[in-house]
């Protein structure tokens, strides 16, 4: 029962944002609404992803499913962070050039995930838990580009917060306040 609400969540989440992926897309001359729409699809893939996750009970297939869950979850924060700076407005200094240097991380990332058996670089090892309610969890211990990829995602997302703080700041009292 927990399960299935577990991945109902994911499942639903992922058809939100595709929904919102198709509305956004219909206005794509729009920078703002294309960088979101790029956003959506990425939390799209990365939820759709994790359900098919929860629902598998092998290693293997486990390990499948993250490999796909990389694909959104890796570029997730880049397209935020690039999201919020066409928000902001604060995207002027930013060529297509440098906007492709921001994925040069998450493509290493999830090539490295797909050819973890090599090296071993991402996850060391991976197990399978019994969790409550029937639920198998894949258990997977962290290598060492583990933490190098999670300090850049992290640094985007603040990098993101940071631009609409200052954002947020540079606009106008509403209503006197």
């Amino acid at each position: 029962m927990f399960c299935n609400l577990f991945i109902l969540v994911y499942l639903l989440s992922a058809v939100i944002s595709a929904i919102l992926v198709v509305y956004s897309m219909k206005r794509r001359e729009d920078a703002i609404l294309l960088s979101f729409s790029w956003l959506c699809a990425a939390i799209s893939i990365w939820c759709c992803a994790s359900a098919g996750e929860a629902l598998s009970v092998t290693i293997m297939g486990k390990q499948a499913w993250a490999v796909l869950q990389y694909v959104g979850s890796q570029t997730a924060p880049v397209f935020f962070f690039l999201f919020v700076a066409t928000f902001t407005r604060l995207d002027t200094s930013l060529t297509g050039r440098t906007k492709l240097l921001f994925f040069i991380l998450p493509v290493l990332s999830i090539i490295l995930a797909a050819s973890n058996q090599y090296h071993h670089l991402l996850w060391p090892d991976i197990y399978l838990i019994q969790g409550p309610f029937s639920c198998v969890t894949g258990y997977f211990v962290h290598g060492p580009w583990f933490w190098v990829e999670i300090l850049y995602s992290y640094f985007l997302i603040a990098g993101g917060l940071l631009l609409l703080l200052i954002s947020s700041l540079k606009q106008p009292p509403v209503y006197g306040i």
